[in-house]
């Protein structure tokens, strides 16, 4: 099954503005609620239970294919979200000092 049959069968999108794309999708342990907020690359992720939290993860930590249906989804739906970084942009190393050697 490809991706967007996948996705189209098993998740519900919904458009939050023009560069917001909620994803829900059930499971046995409730409900979880993906933000896929294209201006500021990041990914909001929390479930259905208040005492649950909420989980950020950066763009350039998620799968680049997945990140590119999500973001056509978007657009299906009337969305206006800027085009996705390059993956072969580096990211930057982590700082050298005494905690992070």
């Amino acid at each position: 099954m490809s991706l967007s049959e996948s996705f189209n069968n098993d998740y519900a999108a919904t458009k939050l503005n023009s560069a917001m794309l909620q994803v829900q999708y059930s499971s046995t342990g409730g409900n979880a609620y993906l933000v896929y907020d294209f201006n500021a690359r990041l990914l909001v992720s929390r479930t259905g239970a208040g005492e649950g939290g909420v989980t950020l993860l950066p763009f350039s930590q998620l799968d680049p294919d997945s990140l590119e249906a999500l973001r056509n989804r978007l657009i299906e739906l009337g969305g206006k979200p800027p085009a996705l970084p390059s993956v072969d942009v580096p990211l930057p190393k982590p700082r050298s000092n005494q905690l992070n050697p």
